[in-house]
């Protein structure tokens, strides 16, 4: 008796957990539709920044020491997705 009520007990927990996996991953394919308009020329690239966070949902965590944040660039995009800009910028 008592083995079978730990037997239910894992068989819930399976699915809970299946459940909760399966919505974390519903939740990060959002990143992949966001899309953003940008037409900049000669920025810095802390400009760039800004620009991508004031239009979109993302927010970008980096080491100053690390990223050049007066390198120029030159950005065109018309709705496209943050990820292929991104690419095209570093």
């Amino acid at each position: 008796m008592l083995y079978v009520k730990f037997k239910a007990k894992i068989r819930i927990s399976t699915i809970l957990l299946s459940i909760v996996l399966a919505t974390a991953q519903a939740n990060t394919s959002y990143s992949q539709k966001s899309r953003v308009t940008l037409d900049m020329n000669d920025i810095t690239i802390a400009h760039f920044i800004d620009a991508v966070e004031g239009r979109s949902d993302y927010h970008f965590v980096y080491k100053t020491k690390e990223v050049d944040l007066e390198r120029k660039v030159s950005v065109k995009a018309i709705d496209e997705d943050i990820t292929s800009i991104l690419d095209r910028v570093s």
